[in-house]
């Protein structure tokens, strides 16, 4: 079988190689394009210096017609979500519940993880109930199973 030759062309921005039909996608949502890294950071701003959720991302990349990379290839190229939000200088989004969490678990620094999740338990439990035994999960070490009674 013959094999056929497909011409390759260096982005103007980064340098990566692509084939002819494919370099104006690529540089069309390239982030190493000022003008597409701004289009980006702007997009992912949530006007306090914060990155917005990534479902709120994916809502503004399906409207934004073709002129913003999906979620997808920037968290595959990037690590994560957060380290979206650090790359383009923002900080990372943190949930309410996440942020709750974190206020309970810095409130009591020098407990035991089971002692953590007992407290976490005892303010997150009916009044009718109190934690009477915390054990490490086998299966999956590092998560804490609380027996209310």
């Amino acid at each position: 079988m013959p094999s056929i030759n497909v011409p390759v062309v260096h982005c103007r921005h980064c340098g990566q190689e692509y084939t002819t039909n494919h370099i104006g996608r690529h540089e069309a949502k390239c982030l190493h394009d000022p003008e597409v890294f701004a289009r980006v950071r702007a997009a992912l701003d949530d006007g306090t210096g914060g990155c917005i959720r990534i479902k709120d991302y994916e809502e503004i990349t399906r409207n934004a017609g073709n002129t913003l990379p999906w979620q997808q290839p920037l968290i595959s190229r990037l690590g994560s979500w957060a380290g979206v939000a650090h790359h383009f200088g923002l900080r990372p989004y943190v949930s309410a519940r996440a942020a709750e969490d974190a206020e309970i678990w810095s409130a009591h620094p020098t407990l035991t993880p089971e002692e953590r999740a007992a407290a976490l338990w005892s303010e997150l439990a009916p009044p009718t109930f109190r934690v009477s035994r915390v054990q490490e999960d086998e299966i999956y070490p590092g998560l804490f199973r609380c027996v209310l009674r």
